[in-house]
């Protein structure tokens, strides 16, 4: 590839990460607390942010299908983040429960199928280029840790509609550098039709694993500031643990290369999900700040060593044809079946049993998760 065109595409990559996440960084830690200061029950806020990871679940394939055919996928792709980000605004002016399904049911579907689309292409770019993937896609963590610090700032001055506003804001500037990326890349239609061949047995342990480890990360996701709120701290401390959580992510995410030339990333996986698990159990048990803020710093491990686990395991362990396939079936499974359960049920959990509850029955998912993939791993051994 020609050097310079390499790296003005790896800084596109880059700046798109840094601000799709950056709007997510608003979006996904304070999006409950918007809710539970405009009246919602925590059944009610489990059902409204139940409605992204089901379209997760049901449109990925069918928004990817779409973003494959088309001649001009950037513009695809720019044009479903505007319409989505313009859409989130109007929680601001009908934050009722109703209102608010509809608004981010319009927004979730616009934009389902970006970030497994881009990680296909990113990914098909680092083996043309070299260029890791977690060096580009740790840019996204910083984005959300700028974002989720500063917000919570933000939201003590302002309060929350602050939160809506500049999640669709940094949302709509997130489309701009989708216009000049190669997002064509990798998404022939040959390929799509190849893709009907099966998986082989250990992906399908690493599936159901990852239903039950997302679950539990959506309990997380959900109601950590609602857990900070209801413990007499302010929001700046919310957004500054996120920040502290998301920085070793980012340490992970820069040294990925060198953690999976020295371990197999079904272990690396493995433990990812244990210390995911770890630290829901001490959230569950522990209102100590220091605590709280030492504990999160597990998050490296607990998502971005996660996530980096099985994009290397579909890289590695499956044939080239089913790759694209086995990348969107992981998104419908963690970041939609499994986010769908995790939202409903700790919204139940938490109106029947309280905050604390939702946390310890995570670290429990987040333990069987573990379990699953290690059967997994054995399979996976065998076939080898």
């Amino acid at each position: 590839m020609n050097t310079n065109k390499t790296g003005i595409q790896a800084v596109f990559f880059s700046l798109f990460y840094f601000l799709n996440f950056a709007s997510l960084g608003v979006f996904l830690p304070y999006l409950a607390l918007f809710f539970k200061e405009n009246g919602f029950s925590g059944l009610q806020i489990g059902i409204v942010l139940a409605l992204v990871p089901l379209c997760k679940f049901v449109f990925t394939s069918k928004w990817t299908n779409l973003f494959g055919a088309s001649p001009m996928p950037h513009l695809f792709a720019a044009s479903s983040v505007l319409l989505a980000n313009i859409a989130l605004y109007f929680l601001v002016l009908f934050p009722t429960f109703f209102t608010a399904a509809i608004i981010v049911l319009v927004f979730s579907a616009l934009r389902v199928g970006l970030l497994p689309a881009v990680d296909h292409c990113s990914m098909e770019f680092f083996k043309k280029s070299g260029i890791e993937y977690g060096k580009m896609r740790m840019f996204g963590s910083i984005g959300f840790i700028a974002s989720t610090v500063i917000m919570g700032k933000i939201v003590d001055i302002w309060g929350v509609d602050s939160i809506v506003i500049a999640a669709s804001m940094l949302g709509c500037i997130s489309a701009v550098p989708l216009f000049f990326l190669q997002l064509g890349d990798g998404f022939g239609k040959d390929e799509r039709k190849k893709g009907s061949e099966a998986f082989p047995a250990f992906f399908y342990f690493i599936l159901v694993a990852v239903i039950f480890y997302f679950a539990s990360f959506k309990f997380f996701g959900s109601f950590f500031n609602i857990k900070i709120n209801e413990a007499g701290y302010s929001q700046s401390h919310a957004g500054a643990i996120w920040g502290f959580g998301i920085l070793c992510e980012v340490f992970v995410m820069f040294y990925a290369g060198s953690i999976f030339k020295k371990y197999k990333a079904v272990n690396v996986l493995i433990l990812s999900m244990f210390l995911g698990a770890i630290r829901l159990f001490v959230v569950a048990f522990s209102a100590n700040l220091v605590i709280l803020y030492a504990i999160n710093l597990l998050h490296g491990f607990a998502f971005g060593a996660y996530h980096l686990s099985v994009l290397r395991l579909i890289q590695q362990k499956l044939p080239e044809n089913i790759r694209l396939k086995a990348q969107s079936r992981y998104s419908e499974m963690s970041f939609g079946l499994g986010a769908i359960i995790g939202s409903v049920l700790s919204g139940i959990i938490y109106d029947m049993a309280g905050v604390n509850a939702i946390f310890a029955i995570g670290g429990l998912l987040a333990v069987f998760s573990s379990i699953i993939v290690f059967v997994g791993g054995k399979k996976l051994e065998t076939s080898n």
